[in-house]
């Protein structure tokens, strides 16, 4: 199976996710909106429907593509989880981009 990690990366992470605030991802700036800086909880929520969401997509696509979007918010959640709003979108393509060796 040839390697996709470069389309992966731009599906997960395309250009029109950033730049919202301090040139941060999407998921990065919903990260600190104050709404979820005071209840972590709703931001971890909002991570899980995104890993939900790309799973239950599973076989629809002919590839691998959604299952490494779930990877990816999934490695955000436990980033997250140990570093709080800390954690960025570029630190789990770091991640992602060694799995795929």
């Amino acid at each position: 199976m040839p390697n996709k990690s470069s389309n992966v990366a731009t599906k997960v992470d395309p250009a029109h996710y950033k730049g919202f605030v301090k040139e941060l991802q999407w998921i990065d700036t919903m990260a600190e909106i104050p709404r979820y800086r005071k209840n972590p909880m709703a931001f971890i929520g909002a991570l899980e429907l995104q890993i939900r969401k790309y799973l239950d997509r599973d076989g629809k696509d002919v590839d691998d593509v959604e299952y490494r979007k779930a990877l990816f918010y999934h490695i955000y959640l436990v980033s997250y989880l140990r570093k709080g709003s800390e954690t960025r979108a570029e630190d789990v393509q770091k991640i992602m981009a060694m799995i795929d060796g």
